[in-house]
């Protein structure tokens, strides 16, 4: 079957279990995290602390709930879907997955520490983490001569658009809230979640119906059906 052809271009060596599949790293950190920012959120919400990060305490709940749980659930996805969409394409392990993953950690210190390093920080480390995972990702899909998914490709480069659009509005660079940037930050992902389970959706449909003559049998029963 299709999905277990990029073992063929696995990488040779010892690698760590944690960082033998995009997923692994992802959904390893994304329950701690998760739990952290919520526990800030509700303190916060309830008067508790306050929240230097950014200029409001909805923009740093918004954003680290799109972007920072957001890009694990995009990494997890893209990183391990994509060997497995296109066969021959080296999966994503090892020493990058462990330096991408330590960009992303150091993204959320300096997002969280703005008020103290200033917003450009922040904003250089996550739009870099941003471009490097949307390269990772946008290369095998730009080989395909059949151009697939390309459009998933296009919805990663629009967050990064609106992520760059947010970081200056924070920078008061340009003349919107933040806030209202992180609508349409919603949106865009919204569009990416869409197509990506879609995709995920026919891959599967096609390899069960292709799986020992099934596809033979699904046409019959059209057929039948039709008559």
């Amino acid at each position: 079957m299709v999905a277990t052809k990029h073992y063929e271009s696995y990488p040779k060596g010892d690698i760590p279990s944690y960082l033998a599949y995009g997923f692994r790293p992802a959904f390893l950190l994304m329950p701690l995290y998760m739990i952290i920012s919520i526990v800030l959120w509700v303190l916060y919400y309830n008067g508790y602390i306050t929240l230097g990060f950014i200029q409001d305490g909805i923009s740093w709940h918004i954003y680290e709930m799109l972007f920072g749980v957001g890009f694990l659930g995009m990494a997890a996805f893209a990183l391990t879907g994509t060997p497995e969409l296109y066969p021959g394409t080296v999966p994503i392990v090892g020493k990058t997955l462990r330096n991408l993953f330590g960009l992303w950690i150091l993204g959320r210190v300096t997002f969280w520490t703005m008020s103290i390093i200033s917003v450009y920080p922040a904003a250089i480390i996550n739009i870099v983490l941003f471009a490097w995972l949307t390269v990772l990702i946008a290369k095998p899909i730009f080989k395909d001569p059949a151009k697939r998914n390309v459009s998933i490709a296009y919805a990663f480069v629009a967050v990064q658009i609106v992520q760059i659009w947010f970081f200056l509005s924070v920078a008061g660079i340009v003349s919107i809230a933040p806030w209202e940037v992180l609508k349409i930050a919603l949106g865009v992902f919204m569009v990416l979640i869409v197509l990506a389970i879609r995709r995920v959706n026919t891959e599967t449909i096609n390899e069960i119906l292709e799986h020992e003559g099934a596809m033979k049998k699904y046409f019959l029963l059209v057929l039948l059906l039709i008559i």
